[in-house]
């Protein structure tokens, strides 16, 4: 549907709109559409190649992305300090699916939950996805040897890092609450374990879904490339008839009364 578009003006207007709606919508689409408009920029405009020619551009945007990624983490600490809570502000602006209401003006209003998208969130992946893309310095970081333990991993950090926090984190939180453990003390004994869990689980899961994994693509490219094996019958050397005209061989072989 996008490459029906051809008119670039009228490409990315569809692409903010349709954002635009998502996050509207309070649905995690925004960011999906986000980076497909991004994708779209490079493989088909070239962006990045605009971008690195003209070396105004090029810090302008990076300084632009900078900003809004300070921006978009700072929403989270604002409210610890102030009495103004920008999460809850952006969150009660959005329509509640089951009255059609305004969110702030309905029994739910409030802090979003955790798996509520949030507008700084998409700000956040999109200004460091651009960052990643453009900054030749934050490239290099990432390629530093250093980090190459933890890319095996990556996937099995964003599926089990949930569960590890939210269950083993949680208790361990509460546990030493209940024993009166200052809570700078809390949180950093809570982030040290929690993350050695982590690893010590990717340690021992990583290797078993990355073997499957790589086992079930093989045999999908074996299938895709090789000529499938001619079907042969199950019976193997056996003729059909030895089942099929199994009554009629038995009666035939009966003794004549």
């Amino acid at each position: 549907m996008v490459k029906e578009i051809k008119t670039p003006w009228k490409r990315f207007a569809f692409y903010t709109f349709v954002v635009v709606n998502y996050w509207y919508a309070l649905n995690w689409g925004s960011l999906f559409w986000l980076g497909l408009m991004l994708s779209d920029l490079a493989v088909t405009y070239k962006y990045k190649e605009w971008v690195h020619a003209r070396p105004w551009a090029h810090y302008s945007i990076i300084s632009l992305m900078c900003v809004l990624v300070a921006l978009s983490t700072t929403a989270f600490l604002v409210a610890n300090d102030f009495s103004y809570n920008f999460l809850t502000v952006e969150r009660n602006i959005h329509p509640d699916p089951n009255t059609g209401l305004l969110i702030g003006e309905t029994a739910n209003a409030g802090y979003p939950n955790y798996f509520e998208p949030r507008l700084n969130t998409l700000v956040l992946a999109s200004s460091l996805q651009v960052i990643v893309e453009l900054s030749t310095w934050v490239q290099k970081f990432l390629s530093l040897k250093a980090w190459q333990w933890v890319f095996p991993h990556i996937m099995t950090i964003y599926l089990l890092h949930g569960l590890i926090f939210w269950t083993f984190g949680a208790w361990l939180c509460l546990t030493l609450s209940v024993h009166n453990v200052p809570y700078w003390a809390n949180m950093l004994v809570t982030v040290v374990l929690s993350y050695t869990l982590l690893a010590i689980v990717c340690y021992i899961v990583t290797p078993l879904t990355d073997k499957t994994a790589k086992n079930a693509c093989k045999n999908l490219w074996r299938w895709a490339q090789e000529e499938p094996v001619p079907k042969r019958p199950t019976l193997g050397s056996y003729p059909k008839n030895l089942i099929l005209n199994r009554a009629t061989l038995a009666s035939a072989e009966e003794p004549a009364a």
